[in-house]
């Protein structure tokens, strides 16, 4: 049997939405109106109150934030679901502090039951596994991938973000599986218009 080619897909902000959840709970906390829209660069703590700072990380302990409070990114899990069938699919997250790595588990389990816990690596140098494609949202990750094909998922931290003419900017998951589409694939091709024109349809 013909090996699938291999996806490597990141977590945070990628699947799902950390840093809304995060920002939310940094507002609770620090009596703040912080917008996660407006934050611009990855240093999230040059947003958070000068007399926070780097304090805003010791958020990202927050018990239950990776396993219930995230919620995973519109349109992820179906369009992850349809890629399975046709791809390796393999999550790989940093994991910044240990407590986060059982949680990440959890809620894959729960949301991507399609995509098994055998396939979630955690690296914070991703430039050390290897692909055919990578889909993240760090732009860092995704310029000094060793993949042949290169999805930087838009998010307001990367929005202006120098990258090179070999990387591909898409703002959402629909986007994704159109890309997926011009890899000549025509089961994929068939499978991915009648799950948008049925989601096209339900708005409707």
């Amino acid at each position: 049997m013909k090996q699938k080619p291999i996806v490597l897909i990141d977590l945070d902000d990628t699947l799902n939405n950390l840093l809304e959840c995060w920002i939310s709970l940094y507002n609770e906390k620090y009596d703040d109106n912080l917008d996660f829209q407006s934050i611009q660069s990855w240093d999230v703590s040059k947003y958070a109150k000068p007399d926070v700072g780097e304090d805003i990380y010791e958020l990202l302990k927050t018990p239950g934030l990776f396993s219930e409070m995230v919620q995973p990114k519109p349109g992820s899990v179906k369009a992850t679901e349809i890629l399975s069938k046709y791809y390796d699919l393999y999550i790989v997250t940093a994991c910044t502090y240990p407590q986060n790595i059982i949680e990440k588990y959890k809620w894959t389990e729960k949301y991507y039951p399609h995509i098994s816990t055998d396939n979630i690596i955690t690296a914070k140098n991703k430039s050390l596994i290897i692909g055919d494609f990578i889909i993240d949202d760090y732009h860092n990750n995704i310029i000094t991938s060793k993949c042949d094909k290169k999805i930087l998922f838009t998010m307001p931290h990367n929005m202006f973000s120098e990258i090179g003419n070999d990387i591909i900017r898409v703002p959402d998951w629909d986007e994704i599986l159109w890309y997926f589409c011009n890899e000549e694939n025509e089961e994929l091709k068939n499978d991915v218009v009648e799950y948008i024109t049925e989601k096209t349809f339900k708005k409707k």
